[in-house]
């Protein structure tokens, strides 16, 4: 959850996930380079509770949910790379996914 919020410019990066405030975090989705405009689950649950998730909405708001509630038409993938593996190639789209290689000095 914390890569979407940090993918907008850092002025958004106080602001609430959804709310009837000057700070609602939809503002920021014409500044956020993760913003896709669909519903989609994250890997992020939250921390009081392993039945619920955060989802990111079709409007740029952020919000918990039950896991096996609703259709959501995506999951976003997430995952961290070690500093020796880099990006090759592709835009992740099934007939281009994301390629990756490790350095050739992978000491770290």
């Amino acid at each position: 959850m914390s890569d979407y919020y940090y993918g907008a410019l850092p002025v958004y990066w106080s602001y609430f996930g959804y709310g009837n405030s000057t700070d609602d975090y939809r503002v920021a989705i014409t500044d956020n380079w993760m913003y896709t405009g669909i519903y989609e689950w994250t890997i992020t649950r939250n921390s009081d509770t392993t039945n619920y998730a955060f989802q990111v909405f079709h409007d740029g708001r952020i919000a918990h949910n039950l896991v096996n509630e609703g259709t959501v038409p995506g999951v976003r993938p997430s995952f961290y790379l070690q500093p020796w593996v880099l990006y090759s190639g592709g835009n992740g789209t099934q007939e281009n996914p994301y390629r990756l290689s490790v350095a050739t000095d992978n000491t770290g």
